[in-house]
């Protein structure tokens, strides 16, 4: 059965909180804000502009943490889906 769109964008959320070491609850996952044909992972108070790095790093890059100055290596977004940031803080989830 395929996975769902909501279901890929939670494993990423997932594997954000992974990458930064992150542990709390604030990071959450929510329908798209732009337009309804996605989700939008939200995390307000995570490292500054995080969403921007990260979809660096989706797209096959290292990167380096704006915030802190580390060097982040690439990492794999689930296949079928396409991302993007919407603001410093929140990455989109698209169907590829």
């Amino acid at each position: 059965m395929p996975t769902s769109l909501k279901s890929k964008a939670d494993s990423i959320a997932k594997k954000i909180a992974k990458t930064y070491a992150y542990e709390g609850d604030e990071i959450y996952v929510r329908k798209n804000s732009f337009d309804a044909t996605g989700y939008e992972i939200v995390w307000e108070s995570g490292p500054y502009e995080w969403a921007i790095t990260y979809a660096q790093m989706i797209a096959g890059y290292e990167a380096i943490d704006q915030e802190y100055g580390f060097r982040r290596g690439p990492v794999k977004a689930p296949a079928g889906v396409f991302c993007e940031p919407g603001y410093s803080f929140s990455l989109l989830v698209y169907k590829d």
